[in-house]
């Protein structure tokens, strides 16, 4: 079945199967988006996925980045909480942004230590 395209900047907009005056016919291997080189059509290059919707710190990053001073603070503010969340970080090596409790955990780091240091002790670990 022949196809025709209509061509935007050397890229294929729309495709029909019907012939439009002034589109150009192209082959059954031709879809939208491919793009024109003068020899032929190609298909664009792939879409990079999604960046991630969550982000994870290994925690022992966050131990390397704190000063001795912020990590006492870190460890106080630790020993005060519940047993059920104290054994939920210490039994963890990573703190996921998905985490029910990632935003408590981030205004406890910035009520202690500022938003530009509690963002820098956070960092996602690479």
């Amino acid at each position: 079945m022949t196809k025709w395209a209509l061509i935007v900047d050397d890229r294929v907009d729309t495709i029909s199967y019907e012939p439009i005056q002034s589109w150009t016919e192209v082959g059954d291997n031709v879809f939208g988006g491919f793009i024109g080189d003068g020899d032929g059509w190609k298909a664009p290059p792939p879409v990079a996925p999604p960046a991630s919707a969550f982000t994870v710190v290994h925690k022992a990053d966050i131990w390397r980045r704190a000063t001795d001073a912020e990590a006492t603070t870190i460890d106080a503010q630790l020993n005060a909480q519940s047993v059920r969340l104290r054994r939920m970080w210490q039994d963890s090596q990573t703190l996921s942004t998905m985490d029910e409790l990632y935003p408590a955990v981030q205004a406890a780091f910035v009520s202690a230590f500022g938003a530009e240091r509690a963002k820098e002790l956070l960092e996602t670990t690479a």
